[in-house]
C-alpha cells in the first residue's frame, strides 16, 4: 500500500510535468504529448483501483505508441513501452497491473528527461 501510494505521489508530481510539456522548453511532440496524457490515463485508472478501465487505457496508450516514429523515439524505447502496456491491458488483475506499471512509469520518466519535459514545484 505504501508503495502505491509512493507511486501515486510521484505521478501527481510527473502529472504536473505534463503539464509543462507545453512549455517552449520541452522538445515534446504532439505525438508525444498524446503519449503522456494516456500513460496518466493508466495511471489514474490504477490509482482509483479500476483494474477494467487500466486496461482499456492501456490499449490507448498502446495505439499512442504504435503512432510513434521510430526517429522521435528509439525503436528498442518504443518495445519496452509496448511490452508493459501489453501486460496491463492483458490483465483485470490490479496487483499484476500495478507491478507493470512500476516498469513503464520508469520507462516513461526516461523519455520525459529526453524531452526535457520538467517537473514544476
Amino acid at each position: 500500500m505504501k508503495k502505491l501510494l509512493l507511486l501515486v505521489g510521484l505521478f501527481t508530481a510527473l502529472g504536473q510535468q505534463y503539464a509543462s510539456a507545453q512549455d517552449s522548453s520541452s522538445k515534446a511532440s504532439p505525438q508525444i504529448t498524446a503519449l503522456f496524457s494516456a500513460f496518466y490515463g493508466i495511471k489514474e485508472s490504477l490509482a482509483a483501483g479500476k483494474a477494467d478501465k487500466a486496461a482499456t487505457s492501456a490499449t490507448a496508450f498502446i495505439k499512442e505508441v504504435n503512432g510513434i516514429d521510430y526517429k522521435e523515439v528509439s525503436e528498442g524505447n518504443i518495445h519496452a513501452l509496448l511490452k508493459d502496456a501489453g501486460a496491463i491491458s492483458a490483465t483485470t488483475d490490479i496487483g499484476k497491473q500495478q507491478r507493470r506499471f512500476d516498469n513503464l512509469s520508469a520507462n516513461m520518466a526516461i523519455l520525459a528527461k529526453a524531452f526535457n519535459i520538467t517537473i514544476r514545484p
